[in-house]
């Protein structure tokens, strides 16, 4: 049983040309290496070539664009290389981390390299835990509580920094708290199976690893803790967290990337076919 202060930690983000693991690319990734108490050891950060143009609607959101990856090595080397980089008991940590392994993993898969093993605990998950009052539990909104020094939002490297100090307050609040908890409590599991199509679904899901790759939108009704009315959302990518199965999605009434968990969503709604009549 090990507690969290004696663990080491890496602190990741991405940046990225979408939503979609399946069919966006890594155009940033960064890391930053500290242990439990606080201590930085070290940093990682490459640009990443997608191979094709940025679109101007998502070099808005992050300032990267095509020229500045124009010599950077592809996606799948930089991902590849932020794997090589990583210590084989590092612990990950991200914050809505499944979308963010979801694109490293798709990388590696994609270009048969080997994805790491690493366990992987998800920020966004201790932050719901803490007894803070706030709005939401986005990163933006837990730097401007904790007052953490600003620094920009949206570049891997700034957003890894944050991560890690977001964790140190988690930490402080339980340090008591043993990592094998913690992994019950917001670990991140079941990637390779989730990208590589091989997590066991019940039949109504049978159909989502395509609908995924097809970039479909599906009417969904979820038993949520507000309404349980119809959502237009986009499926983007399955995971496991904690031991529960997600369906991570984009909102389209608001643009927003959620995790929707699968037992509790009532029906799914699945495009008409292409020429049906309405």
């Amino acid at each position: 049983m090990t507690l969290l202060r004696d663990k080491i930690y890496v602190a990741f983000d991405t940046e990225t040309t979408g939503l979609s693991a399946r069919l966006g690319k890594v155009v940033e990734i960064a890391g930053v290496r500290f242990t439990g108490t606080g201590t930085e050891i070290a940093r990682f950060s490459t640009l990443a070539n997608p191979g094709s143009p940025i679109g101007a609607e998502v070099t808005r959101i992050h300032g990267i664009d095509d020229s500045m990856v124009a010599h950077a090595p592809s996606s799948a080397d930089a991902c590849e290389q932020f794997a090589h980089w990583l210590g084989p008991q590092d612990v990950l940590l991200a914050h809505n981390a499944a979308f963010d392994v979801a694109f490293i993993t798709s990388e590696l898969i994609r270009s048969d390299l080997s994805c790491p093993k690493n366990a992987v605990v998800d920020t966004l998950r201790c932050a719901r835990q803490m007894e803070i009052r706030v709005e939401n539990h986005k990163l933006g909104t837990l730097v401007e509580y904790f007052g953490f020094p600003a620094t920009g939002y949206h570049r891997a490297m700034a957003d890894s920094l944050y991560v890690m100090q977001l964790f140190l307050e988690f930490i402080n609040e339980y340090p008591s708290m043993r990592l094998e908890e913690l992994q019950i409590r917001a670990g991140v599991d079941d990637h390779h199976a989730s990208v590589s199509n091989h997590m066991d679904l019940q039949p109504r899901f049978q159909n989502l690893a395509e609908t995924i790759a097809a970039g479909e939108v599906l009417t969904m009704r979820y038993d949520g803790n507000s309404s349980a009315g119809p959502k237009r959302v986009m499926p983007l990518t399955l995971c496991s967290v904690a031991g529960v199965r997600y369906l991570v999605a984009q909102c389209m009434a608001d643009g927003s990337v959620r995790q929707f968990e699968l037992d509790r969503i009532i029906s799914l709604e699945e495009p008409r076919p292409r020429g049906s009549r309405i």
